[in-house]
């Protein structure tokens, strides 16, 4: 009986030890460390952070005499406001530019909004050049915008992914730029569509902003654990987490609660590879099932980024059409013609895998990318029918659209009706 109630207490003792030591190893506050990487010296990203601290753009929104883009009273005291911040961020261009680790995952990155701040002050000087016949100089001043945007989603995970998208569509603003391209010589289109080009294809994968997202968010799942067991943590994320989240958090502890976002997000990486549509974006395992919220927004990132990719590569092909046509004197009859002379490649449409589609039309032409529906439909602009009324609209900018994804030289843009 004794030996009996011996081996008991040992099996006990061993099973303590065994769920102390689980416990210890499955919580990350004691052991996990963030790993090193090693940053740019000196660093754009302390530059840019700089000019956005000191840029400045105060005017009422809600007074049209102020509005900076119309008129150029307001928007020359702006630019005056804003010198310096300008030439700080364009002192940045000389370096390589990489976010510093974050101290704190959950806070905010007040940059962000004084990246955006930076962009619109350089739509503004763009505006000023063009208004007095500068034409070069505000494609160059765009251009700088694009700088901006494709830097500063290295290491940024998804919030500055999508903080990066916008402001490349501040700088790039469709509807002004090609009447300034059609004043461009030759030179001045090929230096600008060439600058253009290098900036897309150095800028960061997808893949790896979504890797990035993964260790921001194991960050934050790390300081969530910080001094919680997992049982604390489960209730005390009992109103937001999933049951089927909460339950292998219980059981097999923090460890694997903060790896699988990091798996998700690198399943994520993978899939953002493939060509658009070639299969379903990747789910959490069936134990950590995210809300459909969480996971959609894996397809819904993606097409930004190949929204922002595609609208970027008509940019890049209206300033080497430009330079076809200020040299020969009329556009050419397919992109093909561009290339080795002015671009090294015709500029790829990202949701099709393959060049941009193109056609002369008269004295214009038609560009455009088959969209998210990855159809060719000639040209007819993306759009989305009202529930109510019945009528279509203009809308490149929705998963739901169907048409394609046109430059700005189309007639159709402006009479979209669809039986």
């Amino acid at each position: 009986m004794r030996k009996h109630v011996l081996a008991g207490c040992g099996a006990l003792v061993a099973a303590s030890v065994v769920l102390v030591g689980v416990e210890w190893l499955g919580n990350p506050a004691r052991h996990w460390q963030p790993a090193t990487v090693e940053l740019p010296v000196p660093n754009a990203f302390d530059d840019y952070v700089r000019a956005g601290e000191l840029a400045s753009e105060n005017f009422d929104i809600n007074k049209p005499e102020d509005n900076p883009w119309l008129n150029a009273a307001p928007r020359q005291r702006i630019l005056a406001e804003n010198v310096e911040a300008l030439k700080v961020l364009r002192a940045g261009f000389a370096h390589a530019y990489a976010e510093p680790r974050r101290s704190d995952p959950d806070a905010p990155q007040p940059y962000y909004t004084k990246f955006r701040k930076l962009a619109r002050v350089l739509s503004y000087e763009a505006t000023e050049h063009a208004a007095n016949g500068h034409y070069a100089a505000a494609i160059d001043t765009q251009l700088d915008a694009a700088r901006l945007g494709l830097d500063a989603p290295r290491r940024a995970g998804v919030m500055g992914l999508l903080v990066a998208i916008a402001v490349r569509a501040i700088g790039r603003s469709e509807k002004t730029v090609q009447p300034r391209i059609d004043h461009l010589t030759a030179a001045e289109a090929r230096a600008a569509a060439t600058r253009l080009a290098g900036l897309l294809a150095g800028q960061q994968s997808m893949a790896q902003s979504f890797l990035d997202e993964g260790d921001i968010e194991v960050a934050r799942r790390a300081k969530m654990a910080r001094g919680s067991n997992r049982f604390q943590l489960a209730r005390s994320l009992a109103d937001t987490l999933d049951t089927r989240e909460a339950l292998p958090l219980i059981v097999l502890g923090t460890g694997p609660w903060m790896a699988e976002y990091r798996r998700y997000m690198a399943a994520a990486g993978a899939w953002s590879k493939l060509p658009w549509n070639a299969a379903p974006p990747p789910r959490p395992s069936r134990w950590y099932a995210f809300e459909e919220g969480k996971h959609s927004f894996v397809q819904s990132v993606t097409f930004k980024r190949l929204l922002a990719d595609a609208q970027d590569e008509m940019f890049v092909a209206a300033l080497a059409l430009q330079a076809w046509r200020a040299e020969h004197g009329r556009y050419p009859e397919t992109l093909d013609a561009l290339v080795p002379d002015i671009l090294e490649a015709a500029p790829a449409d990202p949701f099709a895998g393959a060049p941009l589609k193109y056609r002369r039309d008269g004295e214009t032409y038609v560009l455009y990318s088959v969209g998210p529906d990855g159809r060719d439909d000639g040209g007819e602009p993306a759009a989305i029918q009202d529930k109510d009324t019945g009528k279509w609209r203009y809308n490149a900018l929705s998963l739901e659209s169907r048409g394609d994804i046109v430059w700005v030289t189309s007639q159709r843009l402006f009479n979209v009706d669809r039986p």
